[in-house]
């Protein structure tokens, strides 16, 4: 009895964790969809100025001042006593109202900084994306682990798919492959392949190139030059990097990290296992952009997980385009009919046209007569032939007599 209670206690502990290692992978499927997403909302484009406020009224002139009133004429005995006396100056005239100080233009609301988001987005459409994979093949990861690794990234190519077509002039994905700096490379660039397709082929393809150092600063440094060369668009650009460690090569990685930043690159980082130094991680994400999975088996999992949500989206997204269609296509023909309708009840409630009714009666008399004279004129040949026909029967027997 005591070893069945242990026993149930150890299946229910089982199931609880089991449960709750799914709500975790859930949860951090739903991240990594939500973040792809998150790159393809368009930022608020830039406010326009506002229009220049009005002039001021201008100013009133002054008042002229008021003149004083003349002196008195100097007299006589003025001029022997003294020079000829001053009249008294006028009282000052009053100061002119000052004018009034023309109104201050309204400024209007500062412009956003442009970004390549907006510029992207000015059709109205989703931006398209300029996605970078930095893929980790240091030593300490093992082929096994690398290959899940390819397909880990094989189905988040799948998902950037659904979310943003991959196409020659839509959506672009390139790959580098790091280790050591003499091994870190570009395994396809962003231009090399138009498809989903070819893009997962390729992945399949790549071997591992191990590498006996983890120089993560020389490979964002590479990822910067390649987006300077050939993420010229106006897309959106993504650095998704993958790792199992910390850099031990190539300098502070938050360096280079800080340039693709101020260029506005974003970063995440996918950090796998126990060996991860968590403040270089930080150093280089975006803040909301970093990943902790155990282990590349859950890596794999989970971005599985995320591509089985972004499938499940799409097709609830084409279902709801379907049923809308189909709606507008009822409705259409709806609005069809009954125009059709309104136009053949209206045509039989109008009353008929006079003009109409008495140009078909002229014709119908016209024809009657015609029908009539032709009639008579058949009628009098006929009679015309009978009489001759008498005639000449008459002179016969008069001949014969």
């Amino acid at each position: 009895m005591k070893t069945t209670s242990i026993q149930a206690f150890i299946i229910c502990a089982t199931l609880v964790f089991s449960v709750e290692g799914r709500v975790d992978q859930n949860a951090m499927a739903k991240k990594i969809l939500d973040k792809i997403s998150s790159f393809l909302v368009p930022k608020k484009a830039a406010a326009p100025r506002g229009p220049a406020g009005g002039s001021g009224p201008p100013g009133s002139v002054a008042a002229t001042a008021v003149k004083g009133p003349l002196g008195l004429k100097a007299t006589s005995r003025m001029a022997a006593t003294a020079k000829k006396a001053v009249a008294p100056r006028g009282p000052a005239g009053r100061s002119g109202t000052p004018g009034s100080v023309a109104a201050t233009a309204v400024k209007g609301p500062l412009g956003l900084k442009a970004t390549s988001r907006v510029a992207a987005t000015a059709n109205g459409e989703p931006p398209n994306l300029d996605f970078l994979f930095v893929l980790d093949s240091s030593g300490s990861i093992k082929a096994k682990h690398f290959d899940k690794a390819k397909k880990a990234v094989q189905a988040q190519v799948d998902i950037i798919d659904l979310k943003s077509k991959i196409s020659q002039s839509g959506t672009h994905v390139g790959l580098i492959e790091f280790s050591s700096p003499a091994k870190t490379h570009v395994e396809f660039t962003l231009r090399q392949y138009t498809s989903a397709a070819a893009i997962k082929a390729a992945v399949g393809k790549i071997n591992y190139d191990k590498g006996s150092s983890t120089a993560t600063a020389d490979a964002l440094r590479l990822a910067k030059k390649h987006f300077d060369q050939h993420g010229v668009r106006d897309n959106v650009k993504v650095l998704w990097v993958i790792t199992d460690g910390q850099s031990n090569r190539g300098g502070n990685p938050k360096i280079p990290a800080d340039e693709l930043k101020n260029n506005e690159v974003e970063i995440c980082v996918v950090g796998i296992g126990d060996r991860i130094d968590w403040d270089e991680i930080k150093d280089i994400a975006l803040p909301d952009c970093y990943f902790d999975m155990e282990s590349y088996e859950q890596m794999l999992q989970i971005t599985v997980l995320a591509r089985s949500m972004a499938r499940k989206e799409a097709a609830t997204k084409a279902s709801q385009a379907k049923r809308a269609w189909t709606l507008a296509v009822n409705k259409a023909k709806t609005a069809t009919v009954a125009k059709a309708k309104t136009a053949t009840v209206a045509k039989a409630k109008t009353p008929p046209d006079a003009a109409a009714l008495a140009k078909a009666a002229a014709a119908a008399r016209a024809k009657a007569l015609a029908k009539g004279r032709a009639i008579a004129i058949s009628k009098a040949k006929a009679a015309s032939t009978a009489i001759a026909k008498t005639f000449a029967k008459m002179n016969s027997m008069a001949r014969q007599q």
